[in-house]
Parts: structure tokens; C-alpha cells; sequence
């Protein structure tokens, strides 16, 4: 350290990019909660609502879609990070 080359690495993007990580868990808990309401529903009645499938299917989707474009963010800041100068 007292004769090298210091390198100084901002990871603020690479904490936000975290930070959504977090929201997308959250969300995910909901969407596991929904489905226990569903199922408990169903154990009670034997009938499951178009549109509860319809809800978690498209909760689903969102949650895809987040999750791939969180991931390329990381990729991105990861590869901004691994690369020599």
C-alpha cells in the first residue's frame, strides 16, 4: 500500500442496484402470501377465481421482468469494476 497504486471505486450504482434486489423480495413475499390466500380459498371452497390466476400470473410476469433487468444492471456494474485500466 505504501509503494502500490491506489484505486478508488465509487459502488454507489452497484448499492442502488442492490437497494431494487430488496424491493423485488419484498414483492415476492407478497406474491407468496397471495398464493396462500388463494390456497387456503381453495381448501375451502374448492373453486379458484379466473381472475386470482389472472393477478398472479401477471405479479409473476412484473417480477420476471424486474429480476432480469436487475440482473444486467449487476452485469454492468460488475464489468465496470473487473475491468483493467
Amino acid at each position: 500500500a505504501l509503494n502500490g497504486l491506489v484505486v478508488k471505486i465509487d459502488f454507489t450504482t452497484l448499492r442502488e442496484s442492490l437497494a431494487e434486489t430488496g424491493q423485488y423480495v419484498s414483492e415476492l413475499n407478497m406474491i407468496g402470501n397471495n398464493i396462500n390466500q388463494i390456497a387456503h380459498k381453495l381448501n375451502q371452497t374448492d373453486i379458484v377465481e379466473t381472475e386470482d390466476i389472472q393477478y398472479l400470473v401477471s405479479e409473476f410476469a412484473k417480477m420476471q421482468n424486474n429480476y432480469v433487468r436487475s440482473q444486467d444492471i449487476l452485469l454492468q456494474e460488475i464489468q465496470k469494476l473487473t475491468r483493467s485500466e
